[in-house]
């Protein structure tokens, strides 16, 4: 079963790269653009157009989630179930959402300490330095009113009301900073049936535990996997 991956609040999906390089089965990254509103039903009927005509299962990083509840409205019938990691359906946390949109995360990236913050908020103490230059080199990339328009995106974010039967399993890291434990039962309020995996890592917990993440994500795919799609044809 392909895997579609929706990257988490950089949108280039390069923050994947250590991750499938574990996983390594039949997957695809769209990436989020940058040259049409950043709100979520606009970012839905972009992922809409890149989907593959086949079965898949949607895995949507932490901001990503919020694309889900557009995907799943009855059009996209090849998807067969999400996965989410790290995610939320409404607005993780404001306050510092509100703090970080006024600041100048450019600059303040490149300061002496400022890799001490992200190993805090989004990292642990075991992230190689080249994986936050990674980091800085992507967040570089993102214009700053992409970066403000999504910051915008996640504010204005309430959970819908909807629920769905589509399948869905959800990926905890225990040690996010960013994501509160609460948003995961907004999420099971809406999904009938979802499972709950926890993986003791930081809100990166896919760029910081990316073996035993792509194992859970494996796993997470095989749960999700339609019974009769996992039948092998009977040998002649």
């Amino acid at each position: 079963m392909k895997l579609v991956l929706l990257p988490g609040m950089d949108g280039s999906g390069r923050l994947f790269d250590n991750f499938l390089s574990f996983y390594g089965d039949d997957n695809q990254i769209i990436v989020l653009p940058t040259d049409i509103p950043q709100d979520y039903p606009s970012l839905a009927n972009y992922v809409t157009t890149l989907l593959p005509a086949e079965d898949c299962i949607i895995l949507a990083e932490s901001f990503s989630g919020g694309i889900v509840p557009h995907l799943i409205n009855g059009s996209n019938q090849q998807i067969k179930g999400i996965i989410f990691v790290a995610s939320f359906l409404s607005c993780p946390n404001r306050t510092l959402i509100e703090i970080a949109k006024r600041l100048p995360i450019k600059i303040m990236s490149k300061l002496p300490f400022s890799d001490l913050i992200q190993r805090y908020l989004f990292f642990d103490n075991k992230t190689s330095p080249e994986q936050l230059s990674l980091f800085n080199n992507i967040l570089e990339s993102i214009p700053s009113t992409i970066l403000r328009a999504r910051f915008n995106t996640m504010i204005g974010m309430q959970a819908p009301s909807q629920p769905t039967t589509i399948p869905a399993v959800y990926i905890q890291a225990t040690r996010d900073k960013l994501v509160s434990a609460d948003k995961w039962l907004e999420i099971s309020n809406l999904f009938d049936g979802i499972k709950r995996v926890q993986i003791m890592g930081p809100h990166f917990v896919l760029q910081s535990l990316p073996e035993e993440s792509a194992r859970r994500v494996f796993e997470a795919v095989f749960f999700l996997t339609p019974r009769q799609a996992l039948k092998q044809p009977k040998q002649k």
